[in-house]
């Protein structure tokens, strides 16, 4: 039987935002949807699945590494995310 490879885009940025993380570093969003293949407008929602699934798991809101180019920081739909995932 021939076997299908799954492709999911939540694992792969949560896999590239791990990397950031780790190296200290911060990502733009054109870059990072090139890298999984999505129109840079399109990363909203699959950012928010990366971090509910993380803050769930008790982990960090990844896509807190993911800025703009132009500010440096997250785009406006991050902060009331933050604000209902980590109300602290």
């Amino acid at each position: 039987m021939r076997q299908i490879f799954q492709y999911d885009r939540v694992d792969r940025l949560i896999d590239i935002l791990f990397g950031v993380g780790a190296a200290h570093g911060l990502v733009g969003y054109g870059p990072l949807s090139h890298r999984v293949g999505m129109r840079p407008d399109h990363l909203s929602r699959q950012l928010r699945r990366v971090c509910e699934q993380s803050v769930e798991a008790g982990g960090p809101m990844w896509s807190a590494l993911c800025v703009s180019a132009d500010t440096g920081m997250p785009l406006k739909n991050f902060y009331p995310l933050a604000q209902r995932l980590r109300p602290e």
